[in-house]
């Protein structure tokens, strides 16, 4: 009987028919294994892929009286994974979709604070240059947001710039770990070579930071400013020891590495149990992220207090 009457096997990308196994192992005398799936094709037309592999039956004299072929079913494994690479592929998609939605929502609170200190007559001379300044930078850094996301949606070939490679790598790091409070600790080789890239990373927490500073500036505030909960705890500690304590701190939900605005404010009422905290966000807290929390919203944002 002919093999292809029993075995029929195609290519699972062009559908053309397979090599013929049994004729080149007895050809070539050594074991073959196809390195990928091929599809199995039964009488019925029912399809099924498989791995298939084959090798010679040798007599005492090494002679060969026959071949052997294994074909094993991999179709319940082949769509296994397929599920898996399309959960990781939603998992990366949902971790960027969160990243851009963090800076664009950053970017424009920063230009909005900046235009209602500019309606309120709050910036005169060289601070409304300022102001107008940070409302420029801004609007550039949403638009250059805005081109990689449709150079990204487009499929097309970004502007490549060349870069340090290091500093991309934290760069990235930092954009894809936004909304998280999870932090990354860098260790690179000396000397690395730069690299051509599409390099577009935007420092929008420090522009929201500024803008919403000078809105309390405006309101007669002192105001002080932290990157992370730990500044925020030894700034806090060094002004209670000096006797002026804060009259309130104001926090992000979500802070990018080391302690959270939960532990942050935890931390804080152990120095002072009297401690007022606000925490600023974009989103909803979790139940439990700030038990007890009274919530006020205006304008998409919530202040959780």
């Amino acid at each position: 009987m002919d093999l292809g009457q029993v075995y029929r096997g195609l290519d699972e990308k062009s559908r053309q028919p397979g090599p013929d196994l049994v004729a080149e192992v007895l050809t070539n005398q050594v074991a073959v294994e196809l390195p990928h799936s091929s599809v199995l094709v039964s009488r019925s037309g029912k399809e099924r892929l498989v791995r298939s592999s084959c090798a010679p039956i040798k007599a005492y004299s090494n002679q060969t009286i026959g071949v052997v072929l294994v074909v094993h079913d991999v179709t319940q494994q082949q769509h296994m994974e397929e599920e898996l690479h399309k959960g990781q592929r939603i998992e990366s998609l949902s971790l960027l979709a969160g990243g851009i939605a963090h800076d664009f929502n950053n970017i424009l609170s920063s230009v909005l604070v900046n235009i209602s200190l500019m309606k309120m007559g709050g910036g005169e001379g060289d601070e409304a240059d300022s102001i107008v300044g940070d409302i420029e930078k801004s609007l550039i850094r949403a638009r250059k947001l805005t081109e990689q996301l449709l150079t990204f949606a487009k499929g097309e070939d970004p502007v490549k710039y060349t870069t340090s490679l290091s500093e991309l790598i934290e760069e990235a790091a930092t954009f894809a770990l936004r909304g998280s409070n999870v932090n990354c600790l860098y260790e690179f080789v000396p000397g690395l070579w730069p690299v051509d890239v599409d390099k577009g990373q935007m420092d929008d927490d420090a522009a929201l930071r500024q803008a919403t500073g000078r809105a309390l500036n405006s309101l007669g505030y002192a105001v002080e400013y932290a990157g992370r909960g730990e500044e925020v705890l030894a700034i806090y500690r060094c002004e209670m020891e000096a006797g002026d304590p804060f009259d309130v701190v104001i926090l992000d939900l979500t802070i990018p590495g080391g302690l959270g605005a939960k532990e942050t404010i935890e931390e804080l009422c152990v120095l002072n149990p009297q401690t007022r905290a606000i925490v600023s966000s974009g989103q909803r807290a979790h139940p439990g992220q700030l038990p007890g929390a009274r919530v006020l919203r205006g304008r998409g944002q919530a202040l959780y207090y």
